[in-house]
């Protein structure tokens, strides 16, 4: 979008005059645009270094102390550490930057976390390389209550969880808790039609109406930066 559609990034920096070549360690390899490092080993019990790496994994793109924004509305976004051409600032209109965030944004319903060889799902191995799974029979499947509580029930596939049990590992919240009673939440019914929602909302004293959207709000106006210190910095083509 914008009069920049389709371009690169505009790198700025000062030039490198001696770029030194990089060098592949053990275990690292970079193929058709990939870079892939193996070389890191979390030993069981070491929570210290399994904590580095799942802090490393979630990090976010960006760090807010690294932006700035121009006199003219630009962003410049700093880099951490001098990249080997040179480059140490990137250029963004507010627009572009945007559309940069929004492409990171995984698309609903895909799995982020994959995995290969004897760690793949169906994997004739899984069994023995992933703790109390054996013979297609998953760890976390457990037998569902006495009181039916659907929070605990057993999946209906090995490996899968209820959602109820999800949020309870995942946000620590017991979303099927009750307020009143402290008793366990059941599925009563499942209403879908459009009549007898309206028929209740209107019982219960709701709007039935759908509101209306409210309009967009427009793009934020240029300030003055509280220190602006990227007219310095000189801009380059860079070389592809």
């Amino acid at each position: 979008m914008g009069p920049r559609a389709g371009a690169r990034v505009r790198r700025c920096g000062d030039p490198a005059e001696d770029v030194a070549p990089t060098t592949l360690g053990p275990c690292h390899a970079r193929v058709d645009g990939f870079d892939l490092h193996a070389g890191l080993v979390v030993r069981a019990g070491h929570r210290d270094r399994l904590e580095r790496v799942c802090r490393y994994a979630l990090r976010p793109p960006l760090a807010q102390e690294r932006l700035h924004r121009t006199r003219d509305g630009e962003i410049w976004l700093t880099l951490r550490h001098r990249w080997a051409d040179g480059t140490t600032h990137l250029r963004f209109d507010p627009l572009e930057l945007l559309e940069r965030l929004a492409v990171l944004t995984p698309r609903p319903r895909v799995n982020l976390v994959l995995y290969y060889g004897v760690l793949a799902p169906r994997a004739l191995w899984r069994g023995a390389m992933v703790p109390g799974i054996a013979d297609g029979v998953d760890a976390r499947e457990e037998p569902a209550p006495e009181d039916g509580d659907a929070s605990c029930a057993k999946p209906s596939r090995a490996g899968a969880y209820q959602w109820a049990e999800l949020m309870r590992r995942t946000f620590g919240v017991d979303v099927l808790a009750c307020t009143r009673c402290d008793g366990r939440l059941r599925l009563a019914a499942l209403i879908d039609q459009a009549s007898v929602i309206q028929r209740i909302l209107r019982h219960l004293g709701v709007p039935t109406e759908v509101p209306e959207p409210r309009p967009a709000r427009p793009p934020p106006c240029p300030v003055d930066p509280i220190d602006d210190q990227s007219q310095d910095v000189p801009e380059f083509d860079a070389a592809w």
